[in-house]
């Protein structure tokens, strides 16, 4: 799965907060299912709230307020990306 094509899409502030979130450790990303064409955990927020996230070949989810109300790529979904994108890099080739 190329999280790419959703990082490439989003607000830079809501991206810099998701980097920011991980960078700080105020972000705490949790898989839950991951094979190829979908992934699906969640993430936990500083304010110890947690929310659910899914991201696919062409969508991207989670139950979060700005998620939800907004139709946006969130800074929860993208610290999910973000997360994914660092993992497949750290990867050896095979």
């Amino acid at each position: 799965m190329d999280v790419r094509m959703i990082l490439a899409k989003v607000d830079g502030q809501r991206l810099q907060r998701a980097i920011s979130g991980l960078e700080d450790g105020s972000f705490q990303v949790y898989c839950t299912l991951h094979d190829e064409e979908h992934v699906a955990g969640s993430v936990l927020n500083g304010d110890g709230q947690e929310y659910a996230v899914n991201i696919g070949n062409g969508y991207a989810s989670c139950d979060c307020p700005d998620a939800v109300y907004r139709k946006v790529a969130c800074k929860h979904v993208l610290a999910m990306a973000l997360q994914l994108q660092r993992a497949e890099e750290e990867m050896p080739a095979s």
